[in-house]
């Protein structure tokens, strides 16, 4: 009779630690599944970059030259790295330049009371005082 009692314990051992690998086995495919999941994602998503780049590019150079001014460092609708690519990469006084004027023109145009009139401003002519 002990032997019976014995032989059941060891199955019920048995069989919780089989569901424990199978339990560790799914873990670790799930896990698997998501990372690929990721990396597809990440491909499909570079590839939209590299897409959106090139059309970026290629509308760019399609301005007109009065639209690209050579020489702007304020003030420009398109980047001076339009004209020379390493240019920025080699002038850091010009990367500071633009940077400066870009903080100065998001202060500008961009700050909560310009923002907020312009929302005010926006409401009022809806509403037609």
């Amino acid at each position: 009779m002990k032997h019976r009692g014995i032989a059941l314990l060891m199955g019920l051992v048995l069989l919780a630690a089989i569901s424990l690998l199978a339990l560790m086995a799914t873990n670790s495919m799930l896990l698997q599944s998501r990372m690929s999941a990721n990396f597809g994602e990440r491909g499909k998503a570079l590839a939209r970059a590299t897409r959106a780049i090139a059309a970026a590019t290629s509308w760019l150079y399609s301005r007109p030259d009065f639209e690209r001014e050579r020489d702007c460092t304020s003030g420009c609708q398109l980047p001076v790295a339009i004209h020379a690519p390493g240019q920025l990469l080699q002038n850091p006084e010009l990367r500071a330049q633009l940077g400066r004027n870009a903080m100065d023109y998001a202060a500008k145009n961009h700050a909560k009371d310009v923002v907020v009139g312009q929302y005010v401003e926006l409401f009022n002519d809806l509403l037609g005082k």
